[in-house]
């Protein structure tokens, strides 16, 4: 039981070192793919460095990966009493069940939605610009968060469960 009287712990319960590290060894390493991919001719000195996109393809990951480890490690300790999974399923097996999808897809969606509040807020005059974003562009912003989410999840229920 948690200081609340739950009989699982809440998900902000499992946050520890160890999960954050995990987190911003694989942001530093998405930010810099993404940074890589999208302002390339930036790094280059041939325009100027974006700062809010830059800070957002390092920001975003880290909060993903940290709600998806999260997330994963409370389905685990809901589901160890009748763990599913044996040790012969593979990891995209395991993103595609025990409610990953979904929980991905959600997290996917909050990393977009606050993406677009911030550039928003931050920059005024952007508002016209998401909405006549490139659709690859727009894509990117929930694909990427949804794949590294769905995957960061099933890392972290396989292993809870030691699979």
């Amino acid at each position: 039981m948690n200081s609340t009287g739950n009989q699982f712990p809440l998900w902000f319960d499992h946050l520890s070192l160890k999960v954050l590290i995990r987190s911003l060894i694989l942001a530093l390493f998405i930010g810099s793919v993404l940074t890589l991919a999208n302002q390339f001719s930036a790094l280059l000195g041939g325009e100027g460095l974006k700062i809010l996109p830059l800070a957002q393809v390092f920001v975003t990951p880290f909060a993903v990966i940290t709600l998806s480890q999260l997330s994963a490690t409370q389905q685990a300790i809901f589901d160890s009493p009748q763990s599913q999974l044996n040790g012969r399923s593979s990891i995209f097996h395991t993103m595609f069940t025990h409610g990953i999808p979904l929980r991905a897809a959600l997290i996917a969606l909050a990393a977009v939605g606050i993406n677009g509040l911030v550039t928003i807020v931050v920059l005024p005059q952007s508002s016209a610009v998401i909405l006549q974003s490139s659709w690859p562009l727009l894509a990117q912003s929930f694909v990427v968060p949804l794949i590294f989410g769905a995957f960061s999840q099933a890392v972290t229920y396989r292993r809870y469960l030691a699979i």
